[in-house]
């Protein structure tokens, strides 16, 4: 009696832990074809920034916001991104660094999408650090003179419609900092930094620099963001990160971290899909 219910206990043991098994497998393949689907499916946010005394001819005034493309593409000729912008339209194009990756430097992906935008458009670009050091920048710079890009590797900046737009690659020296300032503190008007980091904007509020907008990806958004919990790493910002994606203010600067669109060292994303951003100026 005792040596069958044992055997009943057993067999029991044996179908819940099957049952178990199939189910964890079942959630991981869940979740590994689910994070495929995000890793290469872009997203186009929407975000309006109020800026202080903005003139009446910059209301409305939008930027496309592209960061961190690291040599990927999205469908056939970019067509996953291209089709994001179908019917929208836009004052400039702001690409924050990371378009090629270090360990695959092909400038091609993110030539094709340059190629594929409104080339009517101004667009500036700002080196990160998989530029920096990468052996095909120089040639990858090149393209994209050619094609009508201003590519600012040192301060500088253009002025558009009364609109200070100010880059600087990153990482920087202490001197293209204090480059930065005295750009910024000479010029009239609404102030909008292309950087690559976020941890420039720390810099920035605490420098008293007088920017309205500080555009930045760098983060990835984390790659991985958990429910509830939210971001566990991202790259410069390290542990439990504070600007690891999305809309910050402090005092008068705005802050927008781009989530960017590839990938790298863990080719996968996870809760952070790759993103485009369209962000308008309206007056506050």
């Amino acid at each position: 009696m005792h040596r069958i219910y044992r055997i009943n206990i057993l067999r029991f043991v044996i179908k819940a832990l099957k049952k178990l098994v199939l189910g964890t497998l079942l959630i991981v393949i869940g979740l590994v074809l689910y994070s495929y689907w995000e890793t290469n499916t872009p997203v186009l946010n929407e975000v309006t920034v109020e800026i202080a005394d903005l003139p009446p001819e910059l209301e409305g005034f939008t930027i496309l916001h592209m960061t961190d493309l690291h040599s990927a593409y999205f469908g056939t000729n970019q067509e996953k991104i291209i089709s994001l912008l179908e019917g929208k339209d836009y004052d400039l194009v702001a690409l924050t660094g990371d378009f090629l990756d270090i360990k695959n430097p092909d400038p091609k992906p993110a030539l094709l999408l340059v190629s594929r935008l409104n080339r009517e458009k101004p667009f500036i670009f700002v080196p990160g650090n998989h530029e920096i050091n990468n052996p095909v920048y120089r040639e990858f710079r090149s393209e994209l003179v050619s094609m009508g890009v201003r590519v600012f590797d040192y301060p500088d900046y253009i002025s558009i419609k009364n609109l200070q737009v100010i880059g600087l690659k990153y990482p920087y020296s202490k001197r293209d900092f204090q480059e930065l300032t005295e750009i910024s503190n000479r010029l009239p008007g609404p102030k909008i930094l292309l950087n690559h980091a976020p941890v420039t904007f720390s810099k920035v509020v605490k420098e008293q620099t007088n920017f309205d907008l500080v555009l930045v990806g760098h983060t990835h958004g984390g790659q991985i963001r958990l429910p509830i919990i939210g971001t566990l790493f991202a790259p410069g910002e390290r542990w439990f990160p504070q600007y690891d994606a999305g809309f910050f203010t402090e005092g008068k600067t705005n802050l927008y971290v781009n989530r960017g669109l590839g990938t790298s060292k863990l080719h996968f994303r996870f809760l952070a899909p790759p993103e485009i951003a369209l962000i308008t100026l309206k007056s506050k």
